[in-house]
């Protein structure tokens, strides 16, 4: 029984510490989730130019030694902002997105994969 509660009390902590950049994630998922860019990105066979054909982005960032470019938008709706970033692979596929900019994403070794998403299921 005092597992149980420790593991609930853990849990509750997790929450608390987490609750403002998840709740804020959810918001941006509430208003962003259909925009053409975050739309287009989520599918597993999007390529660069398919994301250059929907919008260009604020600013091009060459990565993991200039193979592969990721790039930044400034999302805009009813009001509220958002960063956005969508990265690929050396010949052209979106391998991660996500709501923050490409040097945040960057720096927490989020782009260092060269590989094309895949489903695994």
């Amino acid at each position: 029984m005092r597992y149980l509660f420790a593991l609930a009390g853990t849990a509750l902590v997790l929450t608390l510490i987490s609750g403002c950049d998840l709740s804020q994630r959810l918001s941006e998922l509430r208003t962003f989730g259909n925009h053409p860019i975050v739309d287009r990105t989520s599918s597993m066979d999007s390529t660069q130019q398919d994301i250059l054909n929907i919008q260009k982005p604020t600013k091009i960032t060459s990565i993991r030694g200039g193979t592969a470019q990721c790039f930044d938008y400034a999302l805009a709706r009813d009001g509220k902002r958002a960063d956005y970033f969508v990265s690929f692979t050396s010949s052209g596929w979106v391998n991660a997105w996500g709501y923050a900019t490409c040097s945040t994403a960057l720096a927490e070794g989020s782009l260092a994969s060269n590989e094309r998403v895949s489903r695994k299921y």
